[in-house]
């Protein structure tokens, strides 16, 4: 599926609510555990999953490593999704499993996985690791180069979302797991059928966060599964240390000069604002603006009529985040788009720079990694207001004319 989420949306269905429910996977370290079984030593990888890689994350607060009578346990907390909660033994490829184990078992490092979402491919382009990808629900969303090279080339074979999984191809890759987006993990019965098939499906809720570090963060939890910890640590560390740097020059603009922002357009006849605690709106008051609502509570987003955003909006000083390559086309959606004082002072920006041929955003990809690069271009935008900022400056976003 094609996730749409940098403000807490999708392009499915974007206006799905959640609430929170406990996903706890245990991790076993069996290294320690199986120390007297006799069994053949183990392998560097095994030994890494024996091993605390993470001990808190410092920005996610929806997963957590703890480590509890020799072993590590991983929860996850995530929305609501109409299923049962799941719960994971992650056990080295080569080691033995514990006596009386009574839980589903994840083998790691993974080596084969099936990604549903092509939000987790900056992911494993990040972290090196791309050649492990064995499948994908929707090619042409796909915006990597390296990935795309592997879907053209027939190494990556598309195999839809998972209420219209193509299963005789998936029982044919046997993937080590297959990750989809918290809420979009498709009926027991399906989940049911692919666990007894060895093949567990783990619900990804990194767009929950609060946080845009909170999200980024979560390559630490690909990097532990990956056995490539080492390299998701000093990714993030960079990530982080260029995000603080870049607010801590946006909170130098003086309150009476940071630009009010509106967020999206209307869908399907509702307008769907984030809530003023989402990462979203904080992205945009880290960069210096100041978003309309943040008094606004809601879990997600929350809908609202056209009129009443008018009534409430029509004064922005910067409208972000609209699917539209000009102001003409903007205009053609809806007349109304031109009553918004942005627009008529052409201060509304598209975040569809950087896109291919087939749809792939690299908004949506590269940009769950690096929310830096996103702050740095609000941040570009919000402190030149009201002058423009040069677009070549920019990296995701782009001025509609």
């Amino acid at each position: 599926m094609k996730d749409r989420i940098f403000w807490n949306m999708r392009i499915r269905n974007p206006f799905k609510r959640y609430t929170i429910r406990t996903l706890a996977v245990v991790v076993c370290c069996l290294g320690c555990a199986c120390a007297n079984i006799g069994a053949t030593p183990a392998s560097p990888a095994d030994e890494a999953c024996s091993r605390p890689v993470i001990s808190s994350p410092s920005h996610a607060t929806r997963f957590r490593i703890t480590a509890k009578e020799g072993r590590n346990v991983l929860s996850i907390d995530m929305g609501e999704s109409g299923v049962a909660e799941n719960h994971w033994l992650l056990v080295g490829r080569d080691q033995p499993l514990p006596d009386n184990n009574r839980m589903p078992v994840l083998r790691i490092p993974l080596k084969r996985v099936a990604l549903l979402s092509t939000t987790f491919l900056a992911h494993f382009s990040a972290l090196h690791a791309t050649d492990t990808i064995c499948a994908v629900d929707n090619a042409a969303y796909a915006f990597d180069a390296g990935v795309r090279e592997r879907i053209q080339n027939g190494s990556i074979p598309e195999i839809g979302e998972m209420d219209t999984l193509d299963m005789e191809t998936v029982i044919h890759l046997r993937p080590d797991a297959i990750f989809v987006s918290a809420g979009m993990g498709g009926a027991p019965g399906r989940r049911e059928r692919l666990a007894k098939l060895g093949i567990p499906v783990i619900e990804i809720p990194d767009f929950l966060e609060p946080h845009p570090l909170g999200r980024a963060e979560w390559i630490k939890l690909f990097g532990l599964l990956l056995d490539r910890s080492d390299v998701a640590s000093k990714h993030f560390d960079a990530v982080s240390s260029r995000y603080k740097s870049i607010r801590a020059a946006a909170a130098a603009i003086p309150p009476a000069k940071r630009p009010t922002v509106l967020l999206h357009s209307p869908f399907q006849g509702l307008w769907h604002l984030p809530s003023g605690d989402s990462y979203a709106a904080r992205l945009l008051n880290d960069a210096g603006g100041k978003y309309l609502f943040p008094e606004l509570k809601a879990h997600g987003a929350r809908p609202f009529d056209f009129e009443w955003v008018i009534a409430h909006a029509r004064h922005a000083d910067i409208w972000m985040q609209i699917d539209a390559s000009s102001l003409k086309a903007f205009a053609a959606l809806d007349p109304r788009f031109t009553q918004f004082d942005a627009y008529q002072s052409q201060q509304v920006y598209s975040h569809f720079k950087r896109t291919n041929a087939s749809g792939g955003n690299d908004f949506y990809e590269s940009g769950v990694i690096h929310p830096e690069r996103i702050l740095e271009d609000l941040f570009s935008i919000f402190s030149n207001w009201p002058d423009t900022v040069p677009e070549d400056s920019l990296h995701y976003f782009m001025r509609l004319h």
